[in-house]
Parts: C-alpha cells; structure tokens; sequence
C-alpha cells in the first residue's frame, strides 16, 4: 500500500466498477467494494481479488481505469 494508514471506510457505489487492461483485447472489470480514507488525507478506491483480498485499486496489475456501470 501506498504511504498512510486507512482510519475510515465507507460503502462504494453498487455501480462502481475498477478497469485493467489484460491485453488489447481483454479487460478484466472488478467491482470497488470500498472507498477509504488515509490518515494524510488521501481518498483511495479498494477492490477484491478472487481470493478475497482487498487492496486499493491503483495497486492491481495493468490497472487502467474506473468506470460506473
């Protein structure tokens, strides 16, 4: 994760979804389960991995974009 510790998290939007592009002719699409707060102010988006882990979105590989669907 990036610099600061998460001190509060709310809900995203149902229709809040995180973009990476696999190659030119696949995107993976993932749901943003949360929107965090950082103790330095920072305001990051949060999905899940099918493992069930969550980490922010920047983070995930070939990640390219966000989009409401």
């Amino acid at each position: 994760m990036a610099e600061g510790k998460i001190i509060q998290i709310i809900p995203a939007p149902v229709n809040l979804r995180s973009i990476s592009d696999e190659n030119q002719e696949e995107e993976i699409v993932m749901e943003v389960v949360c929107i965090a707060l950082k103790d330095t102010g920072e305001v990051v988006l949060m999905d899940m991995d099918g493992l069930g882990e969550i980490s922010e979105v920047r983070e995930m590989r070939n990640f390219s974009s966000i989009r409401w669907v």
